[in-house]
């Protein structure tokens, strides 16, 4: 996170002892999200991009590759894990009248979500006696919500594109446990392990707070 700040300082101060030049009108940027590199969660491949609608509003969509080894730990209980993002969103920009006028600057959005993952975990189950099951199981986990974002998006005149935002959100979270040789019995976790509720069997709808930097480069 302290790199991507730095990259993202080095840019803003490049450019902005650069040529001062006229900013072409912009339809697409594309986009690529760093961040989703190092999600707990859902560790991430993500592009996106953004269409022009009209001077103030926009659609942005875009595509997740989930796959957990990205950066797997040889200690790490998860054996391997896949899944893919989709995100779909309108943005509206703030205090654009101009004709030329790009997509840049404050914005507020609406976004819609799905995420589907599964990967092997092994855990230790308890019985109703309190014996103790060791298993290799799958986790798999479907992800439906909606957010409501403020950002901003600078668009520097050699097409560069920073793009920064925060949210708050609900989502509802339906995740099975399948392949388990403990069927009877309940899994038992760390009293350490933090994601341990995101994992948990069921159905739930729990808040969700976006926040994240992309780079970019706008056409």
């Amino acid at each position: 996170m302290k790199r991507i700040l730095i990259f993202s300082l080095l840019i803003l101060s490049l450019e902005s002892f650069g040529q001062t030049q006229t900013l072409k009108k912009k339809t697409v940027v594309v986009k690529f999200s760093p961040l989703c590199l190092v999600d707990p969660n859902y560790p991430a491949i993500q592009f996106g991009a953004e269409f022009r609608i009209n001077n103030s509003l926009s659609y942005q969509q875009e595509l997740g590759y989930i796959t957990r080894d990205i950066y797997k730990n040889p200690s790490d209980t998860i054996t391997s894990g896949k899944g893919f993002k989709i995100r779909g969103e309108i943005r509206k920009y703030a205090l654009i009248d101009r004709e030329d006028a790009n997509m840049d600057g404050l914005y507020t959005a609406i976004e819609v979500f799905y995420t589907y993952t599964y990967f092997y975990r092994q855990g230790t189950f308890i019985g109703d006696q309190g014996d103790e099951c060791k298993d290799i199981y799958k986790v798999n986990k479907h992800v439906i919500g909606m957010n409501g974002k403020i950002g901003y998006q600078k668009i520097f005149s050699s097409g560069i594109t920073i793009d920064i935002y925060i949210g708050i959100g609900a989502k509802y979270r339906k995740i099975t446990h399948l392949e388990k040789d403990c069927d009877s019995k309940t899994i038992k976790y760390h009293a350490d392990y933090l994601f341990a509720g995101a994992e948990m069997e069921g159905e739930k709808i729990v808040p969700n707070i976006p926040m994240s930097i992309k780079f970019g480069y706008a056409f």
